[in-house]
């Protein structure tokens, strides 16, 4: 027999959500925004692209951000899919030329998130680029 009574087990309960939630997405996501706070801007104009004479002329990610950023990237007609983590400074490439870029329709899209968010189409479903119009990053812990 347990010593409390069903409502103050569930009261429990729900303050004990609410500390993981609190925890997993930080006092200042948490405060005030509710589930608001699980996404993050998508505005990374800091993040440029080019093709790398370094590493073989393949197409690459320079990241002049702050903060480490995640690309999702693919060609504009499907194909050429691909994901890179950047960290603040440096360039990361793809292992793709002018060729194998020109074949998957000729340029890249991308979504571009901080670390620790992952690029969602509208309805929360991991993003795919080219596919939908737009994306949101969305925390994840």
């Amino acid at each position: 027999m347990n010593a409390y009574s069903r409502s103050t087990q569930l009261v429990i309960a729900m303050a004990t959500g609410f500390l993981l939630f609190f925890i997993a997405v930080g006092p200042e996501r948490a405060q005030g925004q509710g589930l608001a706070g699980l996404y993050d801007s998508t505005e990374y104009d800091c993040v440029t692209s080019s093709f790398d004479a370094t590493y073989h002329n393949w197409y690459a990610f320079h990241n002049g951000c702050s903060v480490t950023v995640t690309i999702v990237y693919s060609g504009e007609k499907g194909g050429c899919d691909g994901q890179v983590s950047v960290f603040p400074g440096a360039t990361q490439n793809t292992g793709l030329d002018k060729d194998m870029i020109q074949n998957c329709g000729g340029s890249i899209v991308t979504a571009v998130c901080k670390n620790g968010y992952v690029a969602v189409d509208q309805n929360d479903n991991y993003y795919k680029s080219g596919a939908g119009s737009g994306y949101r990053c969305k925390f994840q812990p």
